[in-house]
């Protein structure tokens, strides 16, 4: 195919973008051009690239032949070459040619790859390793013989292509220069050039090497030997003069107040936390890297743990969470999806006491790593998945704090966790910082680093109290100090003029960054030479004039300094933002990525470890300040049409990532102005919160998709209106979520439409209802009803049944109560038909099953109420735990009534179980109290007593008072059963107090009357406490016989038969029989009407044998 051809291809190609799709399109491109630089012969033509050249030899290889059998030494030989070759191809290299004794590789003569220094350095040092290993596998089989490696890197400029070996030529002296740095490296060691570890400074650690004379070089020669990865080395290339390095000046007392808040840790073996507060380039970074250095923290899981913040965090819910925990537990951003979760599940775990797996899930779930399947994760509410992810991982970090004090590290003896750029973090990873940051006596450092911004963005302090060891905050250099990093920034320069030295130090105004950027400014205009050491002024005069007053505008004259294709590349990383990828770039301006290793070597733009996307390098801007001034300058058609195409780029991948890029492609497409895909993806992106309980990041996507001008749906834009008012009162802003609400009802008033009046009606009805208001709450759900079922509104009109059908069941008219379920049950099942844009909901046709149950149970029609629950569990998907565990536990009750002890202990059970499964607290209390009524009424009191102490525990632990009531019941009960009679009696003196400020009448004069009874028996003989006792009964039955219309019916319609038994049995014990036979009365005729409901002969004779007052009614035996 001719060039010609190529291009008309590619023309057509770009032409069907919208109908193929970038990703395709741009893979297809990709192939066409690489296939059209193919000359005639097929090979590549000769191309000039910079790219990164290694060189391995092994040492004395004639020696080491020798001395292995003739069988032998090829085969040794050809094995570690082998594995050496195949890790060059595992770091992204090519193997250009063998040389007999040694190798020739080369890393970026392909791709758009540029951090290929990195690769190659990390390719030499597993070279090192591997060869170490294979040396003493030799040993073993022959131990007089050694086998070691030298290896040396240089980075620079060389003739790709063409010559003797096609293919696998490269040329030039960038590699004559790499194979004598392998030749003059130490045995076992790796030498670097000055070049390449300008591209990999802060990555590694190195030694800096004397000068070393070559031949063939007319100055000796800058090199580095590389001792191992860098402890920070995620955090990216360091900033500075490519290989100058400068003393941290100016800020002893800071560093000082550092590491005498790790001290404190140390010693009071607590958590202690400092804070750093500073602006753009003083120098927080720096203070950062330093205390590191001081403290001696190395690349260690269980001594220093490191994550940051970047500008796209506040889009991301908990990505900050998600950086530190991928860090610790090694979990690289290219793993795909089955394998992290693994990972993380096995990382996270053995720190973890209890129900390990599951809380290790939800860790994950919460950080976007997806376990929602999980049918014990989908049960829970985001807040609940929020609480137990947080309470999961702050535990597992004062593990990992304690291993780390008992000796388990490297002799700390503290875990130190440093959080950077926190001012761009997210609301949700901020608020478990505030967790991990409370007192705790555990051995942790939490070191905090920010921009004052913060402050305003988040007011509330990250810690306080005696957790909080120090709040630093970094002022600019001082003018004893500036003058000292001025003087350490120009010594390879020989008596730099005095004019230079003011220079740097008035017009930086004592910021570091800015004192940098200004000498960056001096190189790149050719005013100073530093292509070698010690540097030389290369003009006479300084035109002070001509240096730019303010950083931005010293960035700007770098910027106008460089090659117009250096500045359109970068204009288009800054149009994907301060953290960027290079297919990213690409999909911008298809030759932007080529000028990257120029920009890299410039320092503008530095290449990070890792990628958030398996096919695509990571790079960020070497400063975030450099971001904002190239993106001010990028006119605004070119803004518009790029951030079209990075958005189109993020889209494509939000299927990997969807909780992490959802709302940063939206932000792409708000920019471009496709408001419809703004919108989509925004929408999307407030759901994927919402269900992770990051209560800022959905108000922040609610609102900008309000703003979106294709939001042309009046439902949609209702619903997010509603989701606003949601959210705001579910973070307790109460004013503002008035405001939102009278929003939402203004609303539906503009667009006059009943199906949204109706709904504001349901969200005022249930907020009477909670505050007790039952008229209102009526009155609204009638209302409601009336305008949903006009407006085919199914989901105010099912709410709206529901809250009447719940309301009459608690005054007692069942019948009513059936109506409305009957009502609103259809209603229901078409709201699941609708989607949430158009006012669906999927689940209130469970919660108006669930009030027909309670009331059949409040009616004593246990046997009907038993079928009932038993339909509602086999239709119950399998996915809807928390549903099936108050399914659960109403069977249990059913059962109970229905006298089969067996399977009401059964359903007791498997709600226990389900509870502790989805690790939700109050539904555990609840499990726990009816296990321990069930073993109460088959008489193993003790084991009764037991459970309820626990049930009462995590009642309490989640301040959860109808749970704390129902287990003091059960312990009130176990105490009556144990002729405890005075514990007894304060026990159910308290239930009835909780019951009382519940406003729960039924369960309060049921304890008021345990307390009776427990009484009674306490009064024996005593005449003065019989008389009380009658007193107290006649009191309780007063209250229980209603108004004179409902004791014309039934006698004592409020009581329970359980209230009614315990008071005819303080009658009898007080020595008042005769006064209790009304009661035996009522209760055999109700006891005639629940044996009525049995099926056969065996059930009623289970009833009357398992139900206390029931066998008290038959009987007359208590």
């Amino acid at each position: 195919m001719g060039t010609e051809t190529h291009a008309a291809v590619i023309a057509a190609l770009q032409a069907q973008r919208a109908t193929l799709g970038d990703a395709a399109v741009e893979r297809a491109i990709a192939a066409l051009r690489a296939d059209a630089e193919k000359d005639a012969s097929g090979h590549e033509p000769q191309r000039l690239r910079q790219v990164s050249v290694l060189f391995v030899d092994v040492v004395e290889s004639t020696k080491l032949l020798r001395a292995l059998p003739v069988h032998e030494a090829p085969a040794a030989l050809d094995a570690a070459l082998t594995r050496f070759a195949a890790l060059v191809r595992s770091h992204g290299g090519e193997v250009l040619r063998f040389t007999g004794d040694g190798l020739k590789a080369v890393f970026g003569t392909h791709g758009l790859r540029e951090n290929e220094a990195e690769h190659a350095v990390r390719a030499g040092l597993a070279i090192l390793e591997a060869a170490a290993a294979h040396a003493r596998a030799l040993r073993e089989r022959h131990p007089a013989v050694e086998f070691a490696v030298r290896a040396g890197i240089h980075t620079g400029a060389v003739v790709l292509g063409g010559g003797a070996e096609a293919d696998r030529t490269a040329l030039g002296a960038a590699v004559h220069l790499a194979a004598r740095l392998e030749q003059s490296a130490p045995v076992g060691r790796l030498r670097i050039s000055r070049d390449t570890h300008a591209q990999v400074r802060g990555l590694f650690r190195v030694q800096a090497q004397p000068p070393l004379a070559l031949k063939g070089l007319d100055e000796p020669l800058e090199t580095f030997l590389v001792e191992g990865e860098a402890a920070d080395a995620h955090f990216g290339v360091q900033r500075g003069i490519a290989g100058l390095m400068t003393p941290m000046v100016g800020r002893d007392t800071e560093l000082a107040a550092l590491a005498a808040a790790y001290a404190a840790a140390r010693e009071s073996r607590c958590v202690r936390v400092a804070t750093v507060l500073a602006d753009a380039g003083v120098g927080k970074t720096r203070l950062r890297l330093e205390l590191l250095a001081r403290l001696g923290l190395r690349e260690n899981s269980r001594q220093l743990l490191q994550a940051r913040a970047h500008p796209d965090s506040a889009l991301q819910p908990y990505g900050l969470l998600r950086r530190l925990v991928a860090r610790w537990l090694g979990i690289a951003d290219d793993l795909d999806a089955a394998t992290a979760r693994t990972r993380l599940v096995a990382g996270l775990a053995p720190w973890l006491r209890e129900r390990a797996e599951l809380r290790a899930q939800a860790v994950g779930q919460l950080i976007g790593m997806d376990f929602g399947e999980l049918p014990a994760l989908q049960a829970l509410q985001p807040r609940e998945l929020r609480q137990l992810a947080f309470d999961a991982l702050a535990e597992a970090l004062q593990a990992l704090a304690r291993a780390a004090g008992t000796g388990d590290g490297d002799g700390s003896g503290v875990l130190a966790i440093v959080l950077d750029d926190l001012h761009w973090a997210d609301a949700g990873s901020l608020a478990f910082v505030r967790q991990l940051a409370r007192a705790a006596p555990v051995p942790m450092f939490v070191a905090l680093f920010a921009r004052p911004v913060l402050r305003e963005l988040h007011p509330e302090p990250l810690a306080e109290g005696e957790a909080a060891a120090a709040t630093i905050e970094l002022r600019p250099l001082d003018h004893s100090s500036a003058p000292t990093l001025a003087a350490a920034l120009l010594a390879p320069l020989p008596d730099a003029p005095s004019a230079l030295h003011r220079l740097l130090v008035e017009r930086s105004g004592g910021n570091p960054f800015y004192m940098e950027e200004l000498l960056r400014m001096l190189i790149d205009d050719g005013v100073i030479d530093a292509r070698r050491r010690p540097w030389r002024l290369a003009r006479d005069t300084l035109d002070v004039a001509r240096v730019p007053g303010t950083l931005v505008g010293v960035l700007q004259a770098r910027l106008d300094a460089l090659p117009a294709a250096e500045r359109a590349a970068l204009q288009c990383a800054a149009i994907v933002g301060p953290v960027f990828w290079d297919t990213a770039l690409a999909a911008v301006r298809d030759a932007a990525p080529r000028a990257l290793p120029a920009l890299t070597a410039r320092g503008l733009v530095q290449p990070r470890r890792g990628s958030a996307f398996a096919d695509a390098t990571e790079y960020a801007f070497g400063h975030q300040i450099l971001h904002e001034v190239i993106y001010d300058i990028v006119v605004e058609p070119e803004r518009r049409a790029g951030h079209g195409r990075v958005a189109h780029w993020f889209a494509a991948r939000v299927a990997e990532r969807p909780g992490e890029f959802l709302a940063v492609a939206a932000a792409h497409f708000e920019r471009a102005g496709d408001s419809a895909q703004a919108l989509e993806h925004y929408d999307r992106a407030r759901a994927d919160a919402q269900r992770r309980y990051a209560h800022e990041a959905q108000l922040a996507h609610c609102e900008r998709a309000l703003a979106q001008p294709a939001l042309r749906s009046p439902m949609w834009r209702f619903q997010l209106l509603a989701a606003r008012h949601n959210t705001l009162e579910s973070m307790g802003r109460v004013e503002d979520a008035q405001r939102a609400l009278d929003a939402l009802r203004d609303y539906a008033e503009a667009v006059d439409d009943d199906a949204m009046r109706a709904d504001c009606d349901v969200t005022l009805m249930l907020a009477a209802d909670r505050a007790g208001d039952v008229v209102e709450a009526e009155r609204l759900a009638r209302q409601a009803v009336r305008r949903a079922e006009a407006a085919n509104a199914p989901g105010p009109a099912a709410l709206a049944h529901g809250e009447l059908a719940w309301l009459a069941v608690q005054r007692g008219d069942h019948a009513a109560a059936e109506r409305h379920l009957e009502r609103g049950v259809p209603w229901a099942r078409r709201a699941a038909a609708r989607s949430w844009r158009e006012g669906g909901y999927p689940d209130y046709e469970v919660q108006l099953r669930a009030i027909g149950i309670e009331s059949l149970l409040l009616r004593q029609r246990f046997f009907e109420a038993a079928r009932a629950v038993q339909v509602a569990l086999d239709s119950l998907a399998p996915s809807r735990l928390r549903d099936r565990v108050h399914l659960l536990l109403q069977l249990a009750r059913t059962q109970i009534g229905c006298g089969d002890l067996g399977a009401a202990m059964d359903a007791a059970r498997r709600s226990a179980e389900l509870a502790e499964q989805i690790e939700i607290t109050r539904l555990r209390a609840d499990s726990a109290s009816q296990v321990a009524a069930v073993h109460g009424l088959l008489g193993a009191v003790t084991e009764q007593e037991r459970l309820a102490e626990a049930a009462e525990t995590l009642a309490r632990s989640c301040d959860y008072a109808a749970g704390i009531a129902s287990a003091v019941a059960q312990r009130a009960e176990a105490a009556q059963a144990a002729g405890q009679f005075s514990t007894a009696c304060a026990l159910w003196a308290e239930v009835a107090a909780l019951y009382a400020t519940l406003d729960v009448p039924t369960q309060r004069l049921d304890a008021q009357a345990g307390r009776v009874l427990a009484s009674a028996c306490l009064a024996g003989s005593d005449t003065a406490a019989r008389a009380h006792t009658l007193g107290e009964v006649e009191a309780l039955l007063a209250e229980a016989d209603g108004d004179s219309t409902e004791a014309a019916a039934v006698r004592w319609p409020r009581a329970s038969p359980k209230l009614l038994a315990r008071a005819a049995q303080a009658l009898q014990c007080a020595g008042y029989g005769e006064r209790a036979a009304p009661l035996m009365a009522e209760l055999r005729r109700r006891l005639d009407e629940q044996l009525a409901q049995a099926p056969d002969e065996a059930a009623r004779a289970r009833v009357v044998q398992a139900v206390p007052h029931w066998r008290f009614a038959a009987t007359g035996i208590s």
